[in-house]
């Protein structure tokens, strides 16, 4: 199953460091988001106000805002 928020979809791109972002209803690429090293799961919040990244490279986690995909951590 692929994390959503409203819309969008988002998937982990280990290879690229970044979060891509599907607009579900016509599963068009809206964009990237990077984010620290080897993303490699994005889980959204029960609100769909956050997506939470591991990052496997790094040893972290970002926070996405959903509502304009900004890098909050």
């Amino acid at each position: 199953m692929t994390p959503s928020a409203g819309p969008f979809a988002y998937l982990a791109d280990s290879a690229a460091g970044v979060v891509r972002v599907i607009d579900q209803a016509t599963e068009a690429f809206i964009g990237s988001i990077a984010v620290a090293a080897s993303p490699r799961s994005v889980v959204v919040s029960p609100d769909a106000v956050h997506a939470y990244v591991a990052n496997q490279g790094a040893d972290s986690l970002s926070v996405i805002r959903t509502s304009d995909n900004a890098v909050l951590a």
